[in-house]
C-alpha cells in the first residue's frame, strides 16, 4: 500500500527510512490537530459536553489529597509513633 514493503536491494535502509517519514509526518499531524484544539477550545468544549470534566475517583474531589497511597503513608507513620497498626 505504501510501496515501502521488504527489504530496498539497490539502497539498504531505504525502506525504513521511508517508513519513519511517514510515521513522523502521522505524529506531528496529530500534534498539530492536538493543539490546534486547544487553542480554539475546542477541546475544553467536548470534554465538557462528554462529562469527562467529573472527578474520577472521591480523593480527586478532595483536591487530590487521599487515595490508597496516601492513606497507606498515613498508616505506617501511625505504625511509627505506635498507633494502631497489627497487634498493636
Amino acid at each position: 500500500m505504501l510501496g515501502i514493503r521488504g527489504s530496498n536491494h539497490e539502497r539498504p535502509g531505504a525502506n525504513a527510512q521511508q517508513l519513519a517519514r511517514i510515521i513522523a509526518a502521522a505524529v506531528m499531524a496529530g500534534e498539530l490537530s492536538l493543539l490546534s484544539a486547544l487553542a480554539a477550545a475546542h477541546l475544553i468544549k467536548a470534554h465538557m459536553a462528554h462529562n469527562r470534566s467529573a472527578p474520577a475517583t472521591p480523593a480527586s474531589s478532595r483536591g487530590g489529597e487521599g487515595g490508597l497511597l496516601v492513606k497507606a503513608k498515613e498508616g505506617g507513620e501511625a505504625r511509627a509513633r505506635g498507633e494502631g497498626g497489627v497487634g498493636g
